[in-house]
């Protein structure tokens, strides 16, 4: 007579190993009991025919808990470091995060990658499983059997940290969640092996993975995103990437996400990069705003471990900002408006001693176009000055313009307004073109000879130093001179503390 019980666990339960997934445990149960049904295993063990083939996220671990009579880790433990879901939670809600736990311990959660909004972020769901051949050695010599490791199924993850190489990507007809068998990493699986490019790109994907592996230690929740926002706008500030009032200058941020993950297009999951190269900022962007949105973790990552020497530096400024917030986040500070002392002189110059406008600005040493304001803004009547310019002149202003002199200077020069120096290049675009060319030669000679002079008073300085000190060019060359910089800088971010 059917009772409605549960069926008995195996009784042949091995040991859970520290960095082993839980589907792996669970496929070496299966493999020692014999059960000829995997989906009878799944369900001796969870009480489910289909918990127990799910590589990436859990399902009911109070019943696993219950069946193994608490050999196992508590059900919390299993589900932040022996699964995918601790990688997700540091960056979710808190609230949301408990809530997602305790789905999972007491139930499942039909729809935890839409919670999790994976399939928003564009990253993939599928989290193909991976391996190291190192690490299945050193298994095999140690374990007796192999086992797939949670440091390596990271989205995140393209390099064995231990071993230092790129991981195999197992390659499968369908994702292993539905498949109807466990995928042993010592079978013939057909796999992608990574090709990196490059040591500097080696480096950088070595230390992505290191930072995945901080990251998931992380508790649940512990990460708030508009605390990490701000992190993030601090480093920046300090790499020229930020304004002091907070702005983003994202076009240059884009740019070097994406000079600095370069020769990437073909790895999983790097496809992401694509949306910084359009017109919009990209997931960049929605993180480092001051109202940011959810991201996946890959993205965080990506971003981490570009602005950041190592983990511990992230942290203790993510504390630091957490204790004081940054000037850039607060309220201006409204200040009395001071009057500016030459008006009342200028207006008695030209209101009862009724000199001209451009002689009254001269003598009180402001602009003719700051005086005409103040007239207007006082109501006093004035002649304005011809428009009409001679010959002579126009051919002075234009050969001042196409040598890329300052707007200033041929004020200065020609006794002319700003006003009119704008008018005329608004007129002609040629002119216009011509002016902003000269000029950018002239800053492009200015700011290379600052710069060269910097690297060469200060030899032994890191880049990190020389962009502190005060007009070093750095920024205006890293806008709009890259190549030359590159040049003359054989690496911008490939710099370790001393």
């Amino acid at each position: 007579m059917h009772t409605g019980r549960l069926p008995l666990p195996p009784p042949n339960l091995p040991i859970l190993y520290p960095e082993e997934t839980l589907y792996s445990w669970c496929a070496q149960v299966h493999a020692w009991n014999g059960n000829p049904s995997v989906l009878n295993t799944s369900k001796q063990l969870f009480g489910s025919p289909y918990s127990g083939l799910l590589h990436d996220f859990p399902a009911n671990l109070k019943v696993l808990h219950e069946k193994t009579f608490g050999l196992l880790p508590d059900s919390i433990d299993l589900a932040l470091n022996h699964t995918l879901l601790g990688y997700y939670l540091p960056f979710h809600e808190k609230t949301a995060s408990f809530k997602i736990l305790k789905g999972v311990i007491n139930g499942s959660v039909p729809q935890l990658k839409f919670l999790l909004g994976i399939p928003a972020s564009r990253v993939g769901g599928d989290h193909p499983l991976k391996l190291c051949p190192e690490c299945i050695k050193m298994n095999l010599q140690e374990y007796g059997r192999p086992v797939w490791q949670v440091s390596q199924q990271r989205p995140s993850s393209f390099l064995c940290t231990v071993h230092h190489r790129p991981l195999h990507f197992i390659q499968t007809n369908n994702t292993p969640v539905h498949q109807r068998f466990w995928i042993n990493p010592s079978s013939n699986n057909k796999t992608l092996i990574l090709k990196i490019q490059s040591d500097i790109l080696f480096e950088r994907l070595n230390k992505l993975s290191e930072f995945s592996d901080f990251s998931h230690k992380m508790p649940a929740g512990s990460l708030d995103l508009q605390i990490l926002a701000r992190t993030y706008q601090y480093q920046l500030l300090k790499v020229g990437l930020l304004t002091k009032r907070g702005s983003i200058k994202i076009k240059a941020l884009c740019l070097a996400v994406t000079d600095y993950y370069k020769n990437t297009e073909n790895l999983p999951g790097f496809h992401i990069l694509q949306s910084l190269n359009n017109s919009t900022s990209g997931f960049v962007g929605s993180i480092t705003r001051k109202q940011p949105k959810k991201a996946h973790p890959f993205k965080h990552l990506l971003l981490m471990s570009m602005l950041f020497e190592s983990w511990g530096d992230l942290i203790n400024c993510y504390n630091k900002v957490e204790q004081k917030t940054p000037e850039w986040i607060l309220p201006p500070i409204k200040q009395q408006k001071i009057e500016d002392p030459r008006i009342a002189p200028f207006i008695h110059m030209i209101d009862k001693e009724k000199r001209p406008i451009h002689v009254a600005a001269k003598r009180a040493g402001i602009s003719v176009t700051t005086g005409t304001q103040w007239a207007k803004q006082h109501g006093i009547n004035f002649t304005p000055r011809p428009k009409h310019l001679t010959p002579d002149k126009l051919k002075q202003i234009r050969g001042l313009i196409e040598k890329g002199k300052l707007k200033k200077e041929i004020v200065t020069a020609t006794g002319i307004s700003l006003v009119s120096v704008n008018r005329i290049l608004a007129a002609n675009a040629n002119l216009k073109s011509s002016w902003d060319s000269a000029r950018f030669n002239i800053d492009r000679v200015t700011y290379r000879n600052a710069f060269l002079k910097v690297v060469k008073d200060n030899p032994n300085l890191l880049v990190k130093k020389i962009r502190k000190i005060p007009g070093n060019g750095y920024a205006w060359l890293y806008r709009h001179d890259r190549d030359w910089l590159i040049d003359h800088l054989p690496s911008l971010w490939n710099h370790k503390p001393n």
